[in-house]
């Protein structure tokens, strides 16, 4: 009687994960305390291959930064000398602002190989295909992907902190010259407003076909929306309807030379006094503008979200004093990100002098 054994294979319940250079570091240096190849696996759960590949690798690990998975950089460039005229190419495009598009990519590695300067120095480009696997392996060695336009972000200048010191010496210089109180000293800024502030993702049952949010039509005009205050937290604004702004139209809605001795003569509080301007130097606003650093974000945000939270088909308003009460709070916590200004200018020492050098 001959009985049939049936093999069946093993399944394996372990779970391939990657090693970074750190750990695989970790590995060889346990392995190089005395213990074996086979202990130092059964320790990690490895294959003893692996160790023995690590230590192998020692040196290349060393070099390498500590975070990456592999060490070698995969199959060299086919083509070196057409990939690095792509690179030149996408430079000189991308410093004139200009998109540059996967497909983009393409259709210009297509035309270069068809050069006679790349036929003759790699004489099978011709039946070469370009395909969507080359274009990512390309993108990977020139170090590029694919990104969302981002708003311009502001280049600080490169004397940065000569500008800096010489913009806040002035303002304590102005500040002890006249003895000016906190009440007496205000920042004023520009922001832009949109009429309709729909958010661009919400909360949606998953598995939803059709993922609706309503607008009006006029997410893309715009209003400008002048702020201000004083060092001592003073509102500046009057009292007038809504509560705390003033409403100018013009054609443009920009805030012209008009708008802005409209703003002197009305909110201003100090038009019978004399009023010495310290200009922020182009590039510094990002530093030294309270507004810019701390509140006109945080307005946005606000005003975004109680407008759509308040908001119905026929009354899309919000409330002003619900954003004024949350900024209030927020500004509290981000007071330690803005230049402060003391309000101790007897004696000898003063002490915007001393917080001024530990600033910088």
């Amino acid at each position: 009687m001959t009985t049939n054994t049936v093999r069946r294979a093993r399944l394996s319940n372990k779970v391939r994960r990657s090693w970074c250079v750190r750990e695989k570091l970790m590995v060889v240096h346990y392995l190089e305390r005395g213990h074996s190849i086979k202990s130092t696996a059964r320790k990690f759960d490895i294959q003893p291959k692996q160790v023995r590949e690590w230590q192998n690798k020692k040196r290349n690990l060393q070099k390498a930064a500590a975070h990456i998975l592999k060490v070698h950089g995969g199959r060299p460039a086919k083509y070196p000398v057409l990939e690095k005229r792509l690179v030149e190419w996408y430079s000189e495009l991308r410093k004139k602002g200009n998109a540059v598009t996967r497909n983009m990519v393409l259709h210009r590695a297509k035309l270069l190989s068809q050069e006679e300067e790349f036929r003759s120095l790699y004489p099978d480009i011709i039946h070469f295909k370009f395909s969507i696997g080359w274009l990512d392996r390309f993108l990977f060695r020139a170090n590029l992907s694919n990104r969302r336009r981002t708003t311009v972000a502001q280049h600080l200048p490169e004397d940065l902190i000569d500008k800096q010191q010489y913009f806040l010496s002035y303002v304590l210089y102005m500040r002890r010259e006249h003895k000016f109180p906190l009440q007496y000293i205000g920042n004023m800024d520009e922001t832009s407003l949109s009429f309709d502030l729909p958010y661009s993702t919400t909360l949606e049952k998953r598995g939803a076909k059709s993922v609706n949010i309503r607008i009006t039509g006029h997410e893309k005009s715009w209003f400008t929306v002048i702020l201000a205050c004083l060092a001592d937290g003073t509102n500046i604004s009057r009292e007038t309807l809504p509560q705390g702004i003033h409403v100018r139209v013009n054609e443009k809605g920009w805030c012209n030379g008009a708008e802005m001795l409209y703003w002197i003569n009305n909110v201003w509080k100090f038009t019978n006094k004399q009023t010495h301007l310290a200009v922020i130097p182009g590039g510094l606003t990002s530093k030294v503008q309270p507004l810019d650093v701390a509140i006109n974000k945080s307005f946005k945000d606000k005003v975004r979200m109680f407008y759509n939270m308040d908001g119905s088909e026929d009354d899309l308003v919000f409330d002003y004093a619900s954003v004024e009460e949350e900024l209030a709070t927020e500004l509290e916590e981000e007071k330690e990100n803005v230049i402060d200004i003391t309000s101790n200018i007897d004696g000898d020492v003063y002490e915007d002098d001393i917080l001024y050098e530990n600033i910088w």
